[in-house]
């Protein structure tokens, strides 16, 4: 499986689940949804799903804590509760994940969206991505005493 970063909130030691950019699931309503369902609420492959990174280095800045910005110019998220988290030890390129789930790396390097492997359900998908929750590791720069 490649290896995945992403900033996500922390809640009981893992990642907070949830509809949102800041959680382990994907956005579906306002200003820049992750993905968008279809009119009977399916969603289907494609370039749309949860962002992710290649590595630390690579994570949208507004996401990573300021606490991090001498490890990452301009980093400018909150500091509470959101951690970088990783997830995978492989190379950063399309492909399944699992049963479920696909890596679609849209600018190699830089980012890539995990969505649906095949059309299903939205809240079907919000499960599957849930259901990774513990195989997400903190894995953040350690900063200086």
């Amino acid at each position: 499986m490649p290896k995945l970063f992403r900033a996500m909130l922390i809640q009981d030691g893992k990642p907070m689940v949830g509809p949102s950019k800041k959680m382990l699931g994907v956005k579906t309503d306002g200003p820049s949804p992750d993905i968008m369902p279809d009119d009977i609420g399916d969603v289907t492959p494609g370039n749309e799903g949860m962002s992710v990174s290649p590595t630390f280095e690579t994570l949208p800045v507004f996401l990573v804590p300021d606490r991090f910005s001498t490890f990452r110019l301009g980093a400018r998220g909150k500091n509470e509760n959101i951690r970088c988290w990783s997830n995978g030890g492989g190379d950063f390129i399309s492909g399944d994940l699992n049963d479920s789930l696909v890596l679609f790396v849209d600018r190699p390097g830089e980012h890539g969206v995990v969505g649906p492997r095949i059309k299903m359900p939205l809240k079907e998908f919000q499960i599957h991505l849930a259901t990774t929750r513990n195989d997400w590791v903190i894995d953040e720069p350690e900063l200086p005493s």
